[in-house]
């Protein structure tokens, strides 16, 4: 996504570096992402939870007694 906004920018004579657009839209994409999904899980559905992992306490098992 990063290459194709680049040459955009290039086509209409803006000058981008890659890595700077790279750097500014992978936190953007996973804001995005996360927002959706979350958004998503609390109107929808909570099925949409597995798309951002669920959060369970950790389970101890006890030993078992004779």
């Amino acid at each position: 996504m990063a290459g194709w906004l680049v040459a955009v920018a290039l086509r209409y004579g803006l000058h981008l570096d890659e890595a700077a657009v790279t750097s500014v839209l992978t936190p953007v994409a996973i804001f995005l992402y996360y927002t959706v999904f979350r958004l998503a899980e609390v109107h929808l559905s909570p099925r949409f939870g597995w798309l951002l992992g669920y959060a369970r306490p950790p389970k101890k098992e006890l030993p078992a007694t004779r």
